[in-house]
């Protein structure tokens, strides 16, 4: 069987399309580059935007004309909320929820197999990806990722050391991706040690059902969290909270300042000494820690004190679970040759272990960040249900890295005309991004997920207004990119291979900048010193 893939979003969506990939090949298939040569194509799928599904549904038709022997199997989120547009569609052989390398290739006719949980080697780029966890327990107002790939899940740290250490012999760098990695370790669930989207113990598809791996409508999705008896619906007020209504800020979130009379007073919703809490001194994620040096009020997350030290609360964390910065610690130990790199995180979630790596050591952690705001309003946040963060803690903690780095990628996504947005509130925006040290910006005009929260926000701005803001925020982040890279010409920097063609190959520096060199000038290396041009 010849078999044809193709990807449709982020680095998570990726790393699983090349799971997949080694799973067809280990049982035979022969992979192809042109679907003009393929019995069958997988298409694995999006849904963080009404766009991203059009262009699914429009390749999908393109790869139905191209001949009747082509059959496809379309996997991923848009097809983990599919109701039937999908598996409607011209030659469509399966609608796969997920991306469990086992149940797509059951999909396609090759029952029984087991494949290989380690990924060997990433062949859709000359870097290699590494999935750390997946899912997220948190419920943006405006995501349906959440909702597709379920409940966080975090792998073992000796199964992502061993990965890591098949991928150091192809790869120079290697990109740590998940849905929400700032949250490694911390899974409500028992554990995951299965790479696919469904974790142990959730309920599958029915075994007769004609598209393997779908869910039918109304059910509990894979990966869910419907398993665990402990989950929050999306909306609900968290245990502990104090909240009256859903919008209400969760306990351990950032407060506002309360002009409180009483200094030392315990705010309301916090654990109180003698309250049962792990830890009744702990200081809620996002507030200030004692010592710290820190002159940015919020900058360092629950659980940590102190720049360049340990944990120094160990009741923060469930004993014998690793957190982000210890996975980090084992990969650089058990790989030294490798320059990792973070995805997408939190700016809160840079705790102390991390931002002290970032800082002491560049050569293993790349000095790059991309930390999603979304919005600088708090008003915004608040209704798009990203209530962990502040704009002032956002801030603070990014300007603390930004003044110790003396070189620094930093990008974001901002959403554009989210619900509500006046123009005070893009005002703030704009304004926050003016301050902080950003390369580079991830613009989305804000579009309506039918399976999302927002959907039922009533007060949407017009068509014109999101374009016109989204349009705006771009010609910034256009201009700080400019202003990055015009600061960086002639000064010397760390490039791995990422990519090369026309005669050039194409350098990618750990802050994020493509620098090009004619192949007489590359001297073979995957990764070598570079001048930025």
């Amino acid at each position: 069987m010849n078999v044809y893939f193709h990807t449709f979003g982020c680095k998570a969506n990726q790393y699983d399309t090349e799971l997949v990939r080694q799973a067809f090949a280990d049982q035979g298939a022969v992979l192809v580059d042109d679907p003009a040569a393929a019995d069958l194509a997988v298409v694995n799928s999006c849904t963080v935007t009404a766009e991203s599904e059009t262009k699914l549904r429009r390749f999908v038709r393109g790869l139905a004309r191209r001949g009747a022997k082509l059959e496809t199997v379309v996997m991923g989120c848009a097809a983990a909320l599919d109701e039937g547009r999908i598996a409607g569609l011209p030659s469509v052989r399966a609608v796969v929820a997920g991306a469990d390398p086992g149940v797509v290739l059951a999909a396609a006719g090759m029952a029984h197999a087991r494949p290989d949980p380690v990924l060997r080697r990433f062949h859709a780029n000359a870097r290699g990806w590494l999935k750390i966890q997946d899912g997220c327990d948190e419920h943006c107002t405006f995501c349906a990722t959440t909702i597709a790939r379920g409940a966080n899940r975090s792998r073992p740290v000796a199964e992502l050391v061993q990965e890591a250490q098949a991928l150091s012999a192809h790869h120079a760098e290697i990109v740590l991706t998940g849905v929400h990695i700032g949250t490694y370790g911390l899974d409500r669930s028992s554990g995951w040690t299965d790479p696919g989207a469904v974790p142990r113990g959730s309920p599958r598809p029915a075994s007769g059902s004609a598209a393997p791996g779908a869910v039918p409508r109304g059910s509990p999705r894979p990966g869910s969290g419907a398993a665990d008896p402990g989950a929050v619906p999306r909306g609900s007020p968290r245990p502990g909270s104090g909240a009256a209504d859903p919008g209400a800020v969760p306990r351990g979130s950032p407060r506002p300042a309360s002009g409180s009379a009483a200094p030392g007073a315990v705010p309301r919703g916090s654990p109180r000494p003698g309250s049962g809490a792990a830890d009744p001194g702990a200081v809620p994620r996002g507030s200030p820690r004692p010592g710290s040096g820190s002159s940015a009020p919020g900058a360092v997350p629950r659980g940590f004190e102190g720049q360049g030290v340990a944990p120094g609360n160990p009741g923060a964390w469930p004993r014998g679970r690793s957190t982000l910065g210890e996975l980090l610690e084992a990969l650089i130990a058990a790989v030294p040759q490798v320059r990792f790199r973070l995805s997408s995180i939190e700016a809160t979630e840079v705790d102390d272990r991390i931002a002290r790596l970032l800082i002491e050591a560049p050569q293993s952690l790349a000095a790059h960040l991309h930390a999603p705001l979304q919005s600088g309003s708090n008003r915004v946040l608040k209704r798009m249900g990203r209530h962990w963060y502040t704009a002032e803690s956002y801030r603070g903690r990014l300007e603390w890295l930004a003044a110790r780095l003396p070189v620094f990628g930093l990008g974001a996504d901002v959403i554009a005309g989210f619900p509500g947005e006046t123009d005070a509130d893009h005002r703030a925006t704009l304004a926050l991004l003016e301050a902080l040290p950003f390369t580079y910006l991830h613009v989305f005009p804000f579009s309506v997920r039918p399976d999302a929260a927002a959907a039922r926000l009533s007060d949407e701005c017009s068509p014109a207004v999101v374009h016109g803001r989204a349009r705006e925020l771009r010609e910034l982040g256009e201009a700080k990119a400019r202003a990055h890279l015009e600061s960086r010409v002639g000064q010397r920097a760390d490039g791995v291979v990422s990519g090369h063609g026309a005669g050039k190959i194409e350098m990618l520096t750990q802050d994020y900048l493509s620098v090009y060199l004619p192949t007489a000038e590359w001297d073979g290396c995957p990764r070598c010193e570079v001048t930025v041009r």
